[in-house]
């Protein structure tokens, strides 16, 4: 966040040297909490490029459970007595975001972010943080193959039209989800000294287009979003002066074409795929045999009369699943007897 959740409390930007100290001390505090259940809590600060002289805070990817189990309020008050005088220190929460902050003895703060991650995502989480905003330029590539890469994976959207039905996740091993959008994994684990190195290895990607990154062939809120992002904008100067290479110009001109080849790449992500379909199949039998318009006409109610019947013939059954199985085994002589004895019901309750 950059210092700026905190800004009201005097957020400083600090030297890399004082804002590791300082990182690695709140580091080992969290990282020796205790779980409820006795999970192990991990706890690691978002590598920065090597070269970077300041910080306007740290970000620390940390397992969500000492969330769930202790608080901010605690974990306040636990960097409270690492960090400072005893007192607990300030803090905003924002989703799965704590942000901290540690006094310093000039006056003012020095943010530091808890990223809170469920265990299973954890390594990807780290590794997708890291190197200053190199998952979100690496994403860019994933987005123009139909899928999206987060810090929780790289999944694939499944689509009913415009409608996203559901997203089916494709892989959380950082290594191979970078190695299929096309970046060089061994030059990946060396890392970076500085940004022009994030940017050229970015820029070395098979399937590499700049036009990808242009903030005009961006949507409104992306474009909002990346422009105040000083890494990404910093790539699209660095594009504008130094760029030399050929872009990447094969795009297909529907992404369902990349399926194939992410299928054979990631056969778990095809099984789960074929199961999202069966899904969305069987929700559009339900919906074609029991609707809104078809209770409207047994009914004779419409709006929130109608929705009222609806929700009870529905509470009807033990669960969800059971009303959807009656649904698709029963006949359209059945849904109607169902309807017509639920309107006489909703009858006599008034």
């Amino acid at each position: 966040m950059g210092g700026n959740a905190l800004k009201e409390y005097g957020a400083q930007r600090l030297s890399a040297a004082e804002a590791l100290r300082i990182g690695e001390k709140a580091r080992h505090a969290v990282q020796a909490l205790q779980s409820h259940d006795g999970a192990p809590v991990r706890a690691e600060i978002v590598t920065a490029y090597r070269k970077k002289e300041t910080y306007g805070d740290i970000d620390m990817v940390v397992s969500d459970c000492i969330k769930r189990d202790l608080g901010n309020a605690f974990i306040a008050e636990l960097l409270g007595n690492v960090l400072g005088d005893g007192e607990p220190l300030p803090f905003v929460a924002n989703g799965g975001v704590a942000s901290f902050g540690a006094p310093l003895e000039r006056g003012g703060v020095f943010q530091v972010d808890l990223l809170y991650t469920p265990a299973c995502q954890f390594d990807f989480a780290l590794s997708y943080f890291s190197w200053n905003d190199a998952g979100n330029l690496m994403g860019r590539v994933a987005h123009k193959m139909g899928m999206k890469f987060g810090h929780n994976g790289l999944w694939l959207p499944f689509r009913d039209g415009d409608y996203l039905f559901t997203e089916v996740l494709v892989t959380r091993d950082f290594e191979k989800a970078v190695r299929f959008l096309g970046f060089d994994v061994a030059r990946w684990k060396q890392g970076f000294d500085d940004l022009i190195q994030l940017y050229q290895f970015i820029s070395d990607s098979k399937y590499f287009d700049k036009n990808i990154y242009l903030l005009e062939n961006r949507s409104h809120n992306a474009r909002v979003r990346d422009a105040k992002r000083p890494t990404y904008t910093g790539f699209l100067n660095w594009l504008r002066e130094a760029y030399t290479g050929e872009d990447f110009k094969d795009w297909p001109a529907c992404k369902s074409t990349w399926l194939p080849q992410i299928f054979a790449e990631f056969p778990e992500a095809e099984a789960e795929w074929r199961v999202a379909e069966a899904d969305l199949s069987r929700q559009r039998e339900i919906k074609r045999k029991f609707n809104g318009g078809l209770v409207s006409g047994l009914s004779g109610l419409t709006g929130t009369e109608l929705g009222a019947l609806m929700q009870q013939i529905r509470q009807g059954f033990k669960d969800k699943d059971a009303f959807e199985t009656f649904i698709l085994g029963a006949s359209e002589g059945e849904i109607e007897d169902l309807v017509v004895t639920q309107k006489g019901a909703l009858d006599a309750k008034e």
